[in-house]
């Protein structure tokens, strides 16, 4: 699922598994996003991110009157130290 398109469905929680620096970007719509083991939930809009902290199970649903919302994942960024 790593940098497709997921459509999200408003009443039906996408849950994804994902590792720590990941980033789930809105590319439509609004959504509520909720990350196991942080106390915050988030509302993000289109072009805007959220950076998964601990890694593990996310939520995210549909807010507001649409039906249906776009997000992206990101794979977190390793850089390579030459030795």
């Amino acid at each position: 699922m790593q940098n497709e398109l997921t459509f999200v469905r408003r009443g039906q929680l996408c849950a994804l598994e994902l590792a720590s620096g990941s980033r789930v970007c809105v590319v439509g719509g609004r959504v509520w996003l909720t990350e196991a083991g942080i106390a915050e939930d988030f509302i993000l809009s289109a072009n805007q991110e959220h950076v998964v902290e601990a890694g593990g199970r996310v939520l995210v649903d549909v807010v507001d009157a649409a039906d249906e919302a776009c997000i992206r994942v990101l794979a977190p960024h390793v850089l390579k130290v030459a030795a």
